[in-house]
């Protein structure tokens, strides 16, 4: 039984893969950035959201149509359900060879979405390019987003300062054009800082 659940599994992952493949095929045709309003009304007719649908357009570029066809196969013969969210990720890593590897490692070790990602994030040292889109809904909100990062530029400055000092992280010495450059980039936060204050 487990095995015909797992057979299953992962023939519905490959149709959503596909699926997936198929929408970004048909945004071909728009601009990009799709039209106001036209990134919702495909999404809402695909049943996704418009994240969804801007990284299908992603998954076409960077998977030819053969390449679509081997990570079906891939995924069928190793008999793991790898899902779309694993092919999102997988269109971050460049380079073919080190993408079918993490495929092929996914698979043998039945990795989750949260592993693949621990795994690229270690092989790169770095997150990958990706994330959600920010959105802003009205002026008071984007207000609030600045003052935000403001603030959170501030916390960053001083445990730098400190970590140059030899406080919380020993060893870390900025050079003197970088402390230049991070001290100008204070000033210049501290600036704006003080007039979204007086705009708010």
């Amino acid at each position: 039984m487990a095995s015909h659940n797992g057979q299953i599994a992962v023939k519905r992952s490959v149709a959503g893969i596909r699926r997936l493949y198929e929408l970004g095929e048909r945004l071909k045709e728009f601009p990009k950035p799709l039209p106001r309003g036209k990134g919702e009304r495909i999404a809402a007719a695909a049943g996704t959201n418009r994240d969804m649908v801007e990284k299908s357009r992603r998954f076409v570029v960077e998977f030819s149509r053969r390449d679509l066809n081997t990570l079906c196969r891939e995924i069928e013969s190793g008999g793991f359900p790898v899902g779309v969210q694993h092919v999102v990720r997988l269109t971050w890593i460049k380079g073919e060879k080190r993408r079918w590897s993490f495929l092929r490692r996914t698979i043998e070790e039945r990795w989750g979405v949260r592993e693949l990602l621990a795994a690229i994030q270690q092989s790169t040292g770095r997150r990958p390019r990706g994330g959600r889109r920010i959105r802003i809904r009205d002026r008071a909100h984007a207000l609030t987003r600045m003052l935000g990062l403001c603030e959170h530029w501030n916390r960053l400055y001083k445990a730098l300062k400190n970590s140059n000092n030899g406080g919380g992280a020993p060893g870390l010495k900025l050079s003197p054009a970088i402390r230049h450059e991070v001290d100008a980039c204070d000033s210049a936060v501290n600036q704006l800082y003080g007039r979204l204050l007086k705009t708010r």
